[in-house]
């Protein structure tokens, strides 16, 4: 079968790792996947990310399609994972806070912000509702991602460094190895 290595085991190289599993089951494949990361899965920035998901905010941009399909993946991954990456619809608001503000419980027309008890609130404003925004814990979900990846027996994780790669000399799009520590 198809050998793997992904050198990485944030959230990029835990989707891939997920995605290649998924793929070779339903093309009946067979693939040999290997993470290869240095410490443990999402100890990074993965591990650490704020998760924010917003459906429209870049729909005058090129990527406007992408963070569409992101969104909606996402709500499909809580499902597929049983919520395991603690996936949650959100309101969003800005809050702008200047001297001379209110101090106490505050409300600006219908958006809430009484968690904020303490400070100045000189403005609220919406950003997304629970139908344009949510949050996902990016360590749980890049921990989900390697764990589905591996009950297909397809996946495997190695805690280790990578030392060299050789690439195929006739087609140096190839790698003929990699070298671990």
């Amino acid at each position: 079968g198809k050998k793997v290595v992904i050198v990485g085991g944030g959230i990029i190289g835990a989707s891939i790792a997920y995605h290649i599993s998924l793929l070779a089951k339903e093309k009946n494949q067979k693939y040999h996947v290997s993470v290869v990361e240095r410490a443990d899965i999402a100890v990074g920035a993965s591990g650490k990310a704020g998760g924010f998901l917003a459906l429209n905010w870049c729909d005058n941009s090129k990527i406007g399609p992408i963070a569409r399909k992101s969104f909606a993946m996402h709500e499909e991954l809580s499902k597929t994972f049983g919520n395991s990456q603690d996936y949650r619809k959100v309101d969003t608001v800005s809050v702008e806070l200047k001297e001379g503000g209110t101090t106490a419980k505050t409300k600006s027309g219908t958006i809430a912000v009484d968690w904020l008890d303490t400070g100045y609130v000189s403005a609220v404003k919406s950003m997304g509702t629970i139908k344009t925004t949510a949050q996902v814990h990016p360590y749980k979900l890049t921990q989900a991602f390697i764990k589905a990846a591996q009950q297909t027996g397809l996946v495997s994780v190695q805690i280790a460094t990578v030392t060299g790669v050789v690439f195929d000399e006739s087609n140096p799009q190839l790698i003929k190895s990699v070298s671990i520590l």
